[in-house]
């Protein structure tokens, strides 16, 4: 009896083993490909031109479950979009999608007046049905594209920077500078400091500075208010002398604003 059921067993391990093999398909058996991309390279927006369309053509489409795309900042840092749903189902009102079935895939987005003019990127990701949960999502293809807001662009200005003369080796200051932009905080990319060490004004490297309201680690006490910080400290090996701290910031479409130039005495 034991002899038997131990061949009983096998048979249905190996009897499973065969069903879970037949059901698996190969990932290499993939055909899913991108044919065409159809997206602006330029984007102007108004009242009455808010809607955003882009399209991606597929082969191998019954292995796609779901396609879709965001929008983010050229640097990939900033989701500008939720993901947007890519349709094939003949859907103009709702999707931009022309013709139902014919593997072209649209989706529309819609652009609102608080989204700064600049350079932006559009990720097209494709979620196939023959692959595993974790395996079965892959990025298709990047577009980057310019929003225009149909407005003259001026470049940001910076203020009332405020920052000591001097300090002490090890001891933390804050300083903090004023960025106004005519169109729009939103519009405000990098504001950033140059800093030169003595004493043959050696480039050290530009830092970006913050309008994030974290005080603790930045020194900035109320995010968004156009009150760029930064939180620094001079270790007790650097340098003493003068040091020299070159201020700026840029927009969305790379227009610099005026310099602001500052010294301080390290001792």
């Amino acid at each position: 009896m034991i002899k038997k059921l131990f061949l009983v067993l096998i048979l249905i391990s190996f009897t499973a083993c065969d069903k879970i093999t037949d059901d698996v398909v190969d990932p290499q058996n993939m055909t899913i490909s991108l044919l065409d991309l159809s997206a602006p390279d330029n984007f102007t927006y108004s009242e009455t031109n808010t809607d955003f369309f882009t399209s991606v053509e597929l082969s191998g489409t019954n292995q796609v479950n779901i396609v879709w795309f965001q929008i983010k900042s050229a640097d990939g840092s900033t989701d500008i979009s939720d993901i947007v749903l890519m349709r094939d189902d003949g859907s103009t009102a709702t999707s931009g999608d022309q013709t139902a079935g014919d593997n072209i895939f649209t989706g529309k987005f819609i652009f609102t007046d608080d989204i700064a003019a600049g350079e932006y990127i559009i990720e097209f990701y494709i979620i196939d049905n023959v692959n595993y949960d974790s395996e079965n999502q892959r990025k298709v293809a990047v577009h980057k594209f310019r929003f225009d807001k149909g407005e003259q662009n001026i470049a940001p200005v910076i203020s009332d920077l405020s920052m000591p003369d001097n300090i002490v080796r090890g001891e933390v200051f804050i300083f903090t500078v004023n960025v106004e932009d005519q169109n729009g905080l939103s519009d405000i990319d990098q504001v950033y400091f140059d800093i030169y060490r003595p004493p043959n004004d050696e480039n050290r490297g530009r830092v970006l500075m913050v309008d994030n309201g974290d005080y603790e680690h930045f020194g900035d006490a109320v995010a968004g208010d156009g009150v760029y910080s930064y939180k620094n400290s001079f270790a007790a090996d650097a340098n003493t002398g003068t040091w020299k701290f070159e201020f700026e910031a840029k927009d969305h479409s790379n227009a610099v604003s005026n310099k602001i130039i500052h010294l301080i005495i390290v001792n």
